[in-house]
């Protein structure tokens, strides 16, 4: 009976890896979906053969959730306020067929765990740790024989921009691991949204939260040592260590913009300003508009009409504008759904949030780029809710049943 029981522990924590760690290679696109659509059928199965509960929470949640998209899509698919339709390969199909997709497999991989916080905890570190060493084997390789192990481009044609075209005295040429997604700080934005859910199951933080965040520093990218640099900085003050500890480290890591001043100009330098050019023009398309359209947006399936028909980042490139979310999430909510929501995101986030220390790392992740529609999002936010009132978080966070 016992070996049947670990049998099945084990079937369900790989399922419920592979079938995450698939869909949170974000940048392979659509690809991912027919290897998860596989891996689906198969945790299917299995939860029949093993006789599997389904928490009735869960089934609510997903249900609720797919009441709420369907109105939300309908909501941005009427042409009101400020809202928009002129993306022409967007429609309210694709919406909902993308966003109900990536709720599915949210729910079948919390299914195949049975909703137990420990393997759920396990699940996201497994997952987490199979990126970060890929990203520790691009690393070693190319320091030490100058060539690059592209694992995107072979499958999707997309090559990974990890040269950061510029050289620093003692290292030789610098270069910018990515991982598995296309570029260092699509791999610093998911593995710190994935690790960011982990740490709020967390009884603590551990010091695998650390090096998480240090190889998210060691992309080289600048935006991600800023916020992997002040996730440690909170992180810290959240632990149990003495304040002048946290001192030291604090003043440490609030040095690192300081310390690698030479890494941020020497990259600006190759790239002759033209990033930073790109990120303010950005920035011009969206507080440009008009009053309602900053407030309210321009809808899901719209874009303001200078670039309504460009899309993708050679042509935005071209017109001197960065990607739409390349500026944060933070300004990705705004441009499309408004001051508005961002606000009711903040909100949402809160009100599931209970910790400060989760509410503060919260906010440092809007400044990634990452964008709501994507599948670690839809994740995240699908799992916080579904265990918010679940009694086994209670018990993990050391409080009683009677409590």
């Amino acid at each position: 009976m016992k070996m049947q029981s670990n049998t099945q522990g084990s079937m369900r924590f790989f399922m419920a890896f592979i079938l995450l760690f698939v869909m949170s290679c974000e940048s392979y696109g659509d690809i991912r979906y027919y290897v998860a659509l596989i891996i689906f059928f198969i945790t299917i199965s299995t939860c029949f053969y093993f006789n599997s509960c389904l928490s009735k929470r869960a089934i609510k949640i997903f249900f609720l959730s797919i009441l709420a998209i369907l109105l939300l899509g309908f909501v941005y698919y009427v042409p009101v306020l400020s809202f928009k339709i002129n993306i022409n390969d967007y429609s309210y199909k694709d919406f909902l067929f993308s966003i109900l997709f990536k709720l599915l497999m949210s729910f079948v991989i919390l299914s195949a765990i049975e909703y137990n916080v420990d393997i759920f905890r396990k699940v996201l570190g497994a997952v987490i740790a199979a990126h970060i060493a890929v990203f520790i084997m691009q690393l070693s390789v190319v320091y030490l024989t100058g060539y690059y192990v592209d694992l995107l481009y072979p499958i999707t044609g997309e090559a990974q921009r990890y040269e950061a075209l510029f050289s620093l005295p003692i290292i030789g040429n610098v270069y910018r691991p990515t991982g598995l997604y296309v570029e260092p700080s699509t791999f610093a934005t998911y593995i710190l949204w994935l690790l960011a859910l982990k740490i709020n199951f967390d009884n603590n933080v551990s010091k695998f939260s650390y090096v998480v965040c240090i190889l998210a520093i060691a992309t080289f990218s600048l935006a991600a040592m800023i916020y992997a640099a002040l996730f440690i900085i909170v992180l810290y003050y959240a632990s149990n260590a003495k304040m002048y500890n946290k001192v030291i480290v604090s003043f440490t890591f609030t040095l690192i913009p300081v310390v690698f001043s030479y890494v941020f100009s020497a990259r600006l330098s190759a790239l002759n300003g033209s990033g930073e050019t790109l990120r303010a023009n950005l920035n011009k398309l969206v507080f440009n508009q008009n009053v309602i359209d900053i407030v309210f947006g321009n809808g899901l399936y719209g874009l303001p009409e200078k670039v309504a028909n460009l899309r993708t980042g050679s042509d935005l490139w071209r017109l001197g504008i960065a990607a739409l979310n390349d500026n944060g999430l933070w300004l990705f909510l705004i441009l499309k759904v408004g001051l508005v929501g961002l606000i009711i995101t903040i909100l949402i986030f809160f009100t599931l949030l209970r910790q400060p220390r989760d509410r503060v790392l919260f906010l440092i992740l809007l400044m990634t780029k990452i964008s709501f529609l994507s599948f670690t999002f839809v994740f995240v936010l699908y799992s916080l809710c579904v265990f918010r009132k679940n009694e086994n978080v209670f018990l993990l966070r050391g409080k009683n049943k009677s409590e």
